[in-house]
């Protein structure tokens, strides 16, 4: 319930990019990004773009950054 003195907003976030670490440390490692085409997700990674992305790439992952 809102305070009466708040404006009270009911906001919905859509994701549309995450970035990931794979490796030992944020120092050593790679980093890819997957981002949303319409419907599709993709994994860019370097000069490889991969369409579909499966789920299970992103459970293997740090993810560093979620862009909404």
């Amino acid at each position: 319930m809102c305070d009466s003195e708040l404006l009270c907003y009911q906001v919905t976030y859509q994701l549309s990019a995450v970035v990931c670490h794979h490796g030992a440390t944020l120092c050593s490692g790679h980093y890819n990004v997957v981002v949303k085409d319409g419907q599709h997700w993709l994994m860019c990674d370097d000069r490889l773009v991969q369409c579909p992305v499966q789920n299970s790439c992103l459970f293997r992952c740090l993810v560093v950054l979620l862009l909404l």
